[in-house]
């Protein structure tokens, strides 16, 4: 099951990264996304990540990542 996040910011900073991200084709969901991918691959290490990435279909069983 997937979780949300909410995060606050003013309008216009959120305006001004919409825009300034359209026009170098990303989103900043995409952003967050990669960010929190960051900050998952920082702090789980070893066989705990390995664990979950599987539970989530990310990399087979022999490890290959998918």
């Amino acid at each position: 099951m997937d979780k949300n996040i909410t995060v606050k910011i003013s309008e216009r900073r959120y305006d001004a990264l919409a825009f300034i991200l359209e026009s170098k084709g990303t989103t900043l969901e995409k952003e967050l996304d990669d960010a929190l991918e960051q900050i998952f691959s920082k702090h789980v290490k070893g066989d705990l990540r390995n664990f979950v990435e599987k539970s989530e279909g990310k990399i087979s069983a022999g490890g290959v990542q998918e």
